[in-house]
């Protein structure tokens, strides 16, 4: 069915009921289940019991003992399906740190209808339950009333369990357990509504209440799920009118010992599902293994689907980590926390915090990444479809599974031109609108291209050409590598325009439905030449002031073996033309090494400072190249030596091309490091002042391989790696991975811990 635990955030269905035309419920809804346990520990007898009741007597603060019993299909509850206790055992890990909960009830259905599905969702009652989880009522074993939050965020469900001579055993009689889909818990579509819009239209929970997305499913004495109408015409006398239900939780023990849950209440709606469509759970062993359903696991602190799971892969994924991400990474969940060190991988993205793409079981090279507001993740590059490359591009949801809602299973490719189209930079719009920038091969050279998208993966036909816009400037080749939307929707795009005997800097201003703009320099398009030789562009940047920021680099000729390449930093005008209050001419370079320099990546910080990285010859090998320069372009003499860092790997060749600046000014660098026999992600995290921050990683560095990767050079396209902060912190890297047979290129994606 589902996955865990609740989103906080989720939409109230109830407070959107009045613009809902209301479909017949698509589950028999019986009513609101009410699970009491006591005398859990720290002496007393251990009891349970279970009964429906009427909303409206479930009182904050107060336990819920004397709850009115509601009636349903017009008789009393009780006697329509009959919960009885059968076991209560509750104990401790091997480590005495966690505490297991356990009731087993037989359950009767005294009704003349089959009960198909009994399946229970555990459900938030504001003012009842505390912290937007399911557990209410907590109290000591001293009586003295629990109200902090966090003990009862920290209540994780799992399943029936059994002591062995050491730790406890998963038990797969006792496997009733489920995970829920977001949809059916939360979907508001008329026809096909969620489970907290019909409960709360069927006035078996205030509309302020939440469904979690977890829950426990009943079974008959044969496994399966139906339980039969009774036998007879009073009463069931046979086992086939029969099921049985497990309940089981854990949670932290604590010192003292008295202070530890002795009570508590649960609350679920309860409803007869007409298809079977539940998916058992079960305990992980270890990270990333699936445990056997009778081991004994060794850390007792994830949950994945079994095999044959109606659960997608992507959702088998950690479902515990969908806990984690709804209650905050704050929140405790356990002896045994989900790593959360800064730099280490997110393992709740994907199945190891990584992940790959395949589009065409060919080359697909990712270089740009962004951000939605919604969490979701977008990835651009290209896709080679057996005779050249095109623009691809895919969208992700929060956990690293394929957004399939966007392009076809969510992704999307488009050719351009005739031949080759190389993507290189993504932006969105404020309307969410997607735009894709890169260079198009016309027949003779290549052009700049920018694409625009709608919100679904389509071609915005409003924007040039069906989507499409391609520049030339001088009927050579030109190509772009970034773009930035101006705070009045306008589109800069910088990259490289050959002027018929080097490389300039090439600079074009496009209007929101791509025609080029003739407020900026007379044509919309600018180029600059900083030297006799080549100079290219690689980032861009737009002041609070609507000022144009460029990196790149530029030949000063200097080498009698070739142009020695220093970083460029250019700044323009809102009109396009040079800034001469930015180190007198709009124009400043700056040398790190002894040999080439390159800048491909810029951030400007909130108080107008200018961050580049890139990389820097050192006479042997490249490494990480940072600098900072002030708001008239000198370098900032109090961040690292004389305004710039240098930062080695592995004393071979590390190129950074990615950059950003987190909330607080911490900087995050992002590019390639080779290992000695292919290449990594590698992530760095400086300082305020440069410094590496040695809180993240090891010593402020992180290195990921994904598998034995291809050379740089393998397909002769250049490594592009790119960068972005999710708003809770955590940092997403993108870039290109080899498949597992080493043969061709995916794309790649890393998520880091803030």
């Amino acid at each position: 069915m589902k996955r865990i635990l609740v989103a906080i955030s989720l939409v109230l269905l109830g407070a959107c009921s009045s613009n809902i035309t209301t479909p017949e419920p698509t589950s028999k809804f019986m009513g609101l289940l009410e699970v009491h346990f006591e005398g859990i520990g720290e002496g007393g007898v251990a009891n349970a019991s279970a009964r429906f009741v009427d909303p409206s007597s479930v009182r904050s603060g107060v336990q819920t003992r004397v709850a009115t019993i509601i009636p349903i299909n017009g008789t009393n509850a009780v006697n329509d399906v009959q919960f009885v206790k059968r076991q209560v055992s509750f104990l401790d890990d091997d480590t005495n740190t966690t505490r297991y909960v356990m009731s087993r009830f037989e359950l009767t259905n005294r009704t003349v209808t089959n009960i198909n599905n009994l399946t229970l969702y555990a459900v938030n009652l504001p003012g009842t339950t505390l912290g937007g989880s399911g557990v209410a009522s907590l109290v000591d074993a001293t009586g003295v009333t629990i109200t902090d939050t966090a003990k009862a965020r920290a209540f994780r469900p799992t399943h029936g369990m059994r002591p062995l001579d050491r730790g406890v055993e998963v038990h797969s009689s006792a496997a009733d357990l489920q995970w829920f889909t977001p949809s059916q818990v939360n979907n508001t579509t008329a026809g096909s509504l969620g489970v907290q819009q019909q409960a709360v239209t069927l006035n078996i929970i205030p509309n302020t209440a939440t469904v979690l997305e977890y829950g426990f499913s009943a079974r008959n004495y044969s496994g399966g799920h139906i339980i039969g109408a009774r036998d007879t015409t009073t009463d069931c006398t046979v086992d086939i009118c029969k099921g049985q239900i497990t309940f089981a939780y854990k949670f932290p023990k604590v010192n003292p010992r008295p202070a530890n849950p002795w009570a508590f209440t649960l609350y679920f709606v309860a409803a007869d599902e007409t298809i079977d469509s539940n998916s058992q759970s079960l305990e992980e062993q270890s990270a990333n293994t699936l445990a056997g359903l009778s081991t004994t696991p060794s850390n007792l602190n994830q949950v994945r689907a079994l095999a044959g799971s109606k659960l997608t892969v992507e959702d088998k994924l950690n479902p515990l980590c969908r806990v984690r991400v709804a209650l905050g990474p704050d929140i405790f969940l356990g002896p045994d926390p989900i790593p959360t060190s800064s730099g280490s991988l997110d393992v709740c993205f994907g199945a190891t915090g990584k992940r790959s793409s395949d589009f065409l079981a060919n080359n697909d090279l990712a270089s740009a990444l962004k951000i939605q507001t919604d969490g979701k993740i977008l990835v651009a590059g290209n896709s080679l479809n057996n005779s050249n490359y095109d623009f691809s591009l895919a969208r992700y949801n929060p956990n690293g599974s394929l957004d399939t809602t966007f392009g076809t299973g969510g992704k999307v490719t488009t050719p351009i031109g005739s031949s080759d189209d190389y993507a290189s930079a993504l932006a969105i719009q404020a309307d969410g609108k997607i735009l894709l920038t890169g260079y198009s091969w016309n027949g003779s050279n290549f052009d700049f291209a920018l694409v625009r998208y709608d919100t679904n993966g389509n071609l915005d036909s409003s924007f040039g050409t069906g989507g499409i816009v391609t520049t030339d400037f001088n009927a050579t080749s030109d190509a772009a590598y970034d773009l930035k939307i101006q705070t009045d929707g306008k589109i800069v795009v910088t990259g490289d325009t050959f002027n018929g005997t080097s490389w300039d800097i090439g600079l074009v201003r496009y209007t929101t439905t791509g025609l080029l703009d003739t407020a900026f320099d007379t044509d919309g398009k600018v180029s600059t030449s900083i030297g006799s030789s080549d100079d290219f562009a690689r980032a861009l940047g737009i002041q609070t002031d609507g000022k144009i920021v460029v990196a790149g680099s530029s030949a000063n000729g200097v080498n009698a073996n070739g142009n020695i390449a220093d970083v460029a930093l250019l700044r323009y005008t809102t009109t396009g033309a040079l800034d001469t209050t930015f180190d007198t001419d709009g124009i400043l370079t700056t040398p790190f090494g002894v040999g080439d320099d390159y800048a491909d990546a810029l951030g400007i910080q909130t108080d107008g400072k200018i961050v580049i990285a890139g990389s820097s010859d050192n006479g042997s090998s490249f490494d990480f190249a940072l600098a900072r320069y002030n708001t008239n372009g000198a370098l900032d003499t109090t961040f690292g030596t004389a305004g710039k860092v240098i930062t080695d790997f592995t004393a071979n060749f590390d190129q950074a091309n990615a950059l950003t600046i987190q909330t607080g000014g911490k900087i995050v660098v992002a590019g390639y490091s080779d290992n000695g026999s292919n290449y990594d992600f590698a992530l760095v995290r400086y300082g305020t002042n440069g410094s590496l921050d040695t809180t993240f990683g090891t010593g402020g560095k992180v290195t990921t391989g994904f598998s034995s990767k291809l050379a740089a050079t393998a397909i002769g396209i250049p490594i592009q790696n790119a960068l972005a902060i999710q708003s809770d912190g955590k940092i997403v890297m993108v870039g290109r991975s080899s498949n597992l047979s080493n043969t061709t290129y995916d794309f790649g994606l890393a998520r880091y811990n803030p």
